[in-house]
């Protein structure tokens, strides 16, 4: 978890000097049992890692449009992780509908339950 806050704090830091913007955007951390809450409305473990980034910041609500990460990427609030997994889950279920008269070879697989959102 020192890991995560010490590269977090080398990001934001940049982020404030080189683009204040992205820097604003950035929403406080969740709390504990907000994590815990999003873990038993899933049905999925949050890594570590990911819980430590998210006790640090809950997302960002871009600037201008744009997102606080490269190539225009947002960190995904957690109601928006949420209804992203919920919406790739679903998707899932359609493709193990039509999977269930495919081959082994040309099954899909568009998401796995253990996947997390983070960002968008």
């Amino acid at each position: 978890m020192r890991e995560v806050g010490d590269a977090w704090r080398r990001i934001t830091g940049w982020l404030q000097h080189h683009a204040p913007d992205s820097y604003a955007a950035l929403r406080a951390g969740a709390s504990p049992a907000a994590i815990t809450g999003l873990e038993e409305d899933l049905g999925v473990r949050i890594p570590v890692e990911l819980r430590a980034l998210w006790l640090l910041t809950a997302g960002d609500d871009g600037a201008n449009g744009w997102g606080c990460l490269p190539g225009n990427r947002a960190l995904m609030t957690l109601d928006a992780v949420a209804a992203t997994y919920r919406l790739k889950t679903d998707a899932q279920a359609d493709q193990d509908a039509l999977n269930a008269n495919r081959t082994e070879d040309n099954r899909i697989t568009v998401w796995q339950a253990t996947w997390v959102p983070v960002f968008a």
